[in-house]
């Protein structure tokens, strides 16, 4: 992957003029490595939600658990007793 600042350019083009080929050439190559990296954007974000999902069901999993094992600890942290 080339830095942009270093933009190729050709010195002579009979379609633009000369010097805009090189970096429209440019444009294009970043624009195809950018739509790859929002597709594994894209996959990541998916992912992560998922994940974080599964982890959050997994809490309210232990909390109702303990909640059963430990009726008075529960009640008295409602404040029901």
């Amino acid at each position: 992957m080339k830095n942009d600042l270093e933009i190729p350019i050709q010195e002579a083009c009979g379609s633009c003029g000369g010097k805009t080929c090189g970096a429209v050439r440019h444009i294009e190559d970043l624009s195809h490595d950018v739509d790859v990296l929002r597709a594994e954007l894209r996959r990541c974000e998916k992912t992560n939600a998922e994940d974080t999902r599964r982890l959050w069901y997994k809490v309210g999993g232990l909390i109702v658990a303990l909640g059963a094992l430990l009726p008075t600890g529960w009640a008295s942290f409602l404040g029901l007793i």
